[in-house]
């Protein structure tokens, strides 16, 4: 790292950025050849953590649903 970013303890902690584990569970479900449902539950664990560098936190639980219809 440079010594700028060494020093950019806002954005860096001191010794670098703390590895992470982040859960995610996905799952769809075919109700016909025409129409699909997903939902997706993101950081099921609400970790907190962030992208090296970035000086900001990624966001907590997060729910996702969708539905496709095709024809």
């Amino acid at each position: 790292m440079s010594a700028s970013d060494r020093r950019d303890t806002q954005r860096i902690p001191p010794g670098g950025t703390p590895g992470y584990t982040v859960a995610t569970v996905r799952s769809g479900w075919r109700v016909s050849d025409s129409f699909t449902l997903t939902a997706a539950v993101e950081n099921v664990f609400d970790e907190d953590y962030r992208i090296h560098g970035s000086g900001v936190n990624e966001p907590g639980v997060n729910f996702i649903f969708g539905a496709e219809l095709r024809f």
